[in-house]
């Protein structure tokens, strides 16, 4: 009854052990990893704004905006002087589109 008793504890230790080493195996790969991140991948963390070119001249920029306008006499004109109050340098074309009112 001793050797079974015996052989049952070995074979707990060999479990422990390989569990233990299991762990220990993915915590270092785990550590390697964030070194690789760290060191080649400098600053991966950080999420800026990609760099864009600005254009040859800031006044070539245009935009055109479009506004849909249905039973909206009332607040129309509100609209149109808020957009045209917008800090822009560049050229703004508005076009009011009667949809069917």
């Amino acid at each position: 009854m001793s050797d079974f008793q015996i052989t049952k504890f070995q074979n707990r230790e060999i479990t422990d052990f390989s569990y233990h080493s299991l762990l220990l195996l993915a915590s270092i790969l785990v550590l390697m990893i964030w070194l690789y991140l760290l060191f080649f991948h400098a600053q991966f963390w950080r999420v800026d704004r990609p760099y864009l070119r600005e254009p040859a001249t800031r006044d070539a920029r245009r935009i055109a905006v479009l506004i849909p306008a249905r039973d909206e006499a009332d607040v129309i004109g509100r609209a149109i002087s808020s957009l045209l109050r917008q800090e822009f340098t560049g050229e703004i074309r508005i076009f009011v589109v009667d949809a069917n009112s």
